[in-house]
């Protein structure tokens, strides 16, 4: 799966910042693959340490089957 390989990237200046972009993430939950989703967002752990929350919130909100609001991150 192309989302779990991203999620094993060694990060960058940009994503440990910003984070990475989920429109592939927001895809797989329309199509209800939320498993796949739960695990990337583990994977960003290793890098996107400045995350503010984000993370926890958005793994909360997909295991409530609720697709989250990316915002910027569907942008950059």
């Amino acid at each position: 799966m192309y989302l779990l390989k991203a999620g094993n990237s060694p990060g960058s200046p940009q994503m440990d910042s910003f984070g990475p972009n989920m429109s592939l993430a927001t895809d797989l939950l329309e199509k209800g693959d939320r498993d796949t989703v739960l695990q990337y967002f583990e994977l960003c752990r290793k890098f996107w340490t400045m995350d503010n929350g984000n993370l926890d919130q958005w793994s909360k909100e997909v295991k409530a089957g609720k697709i989250p609001d990316f915002g910027a991150n569907l942008v950059y």
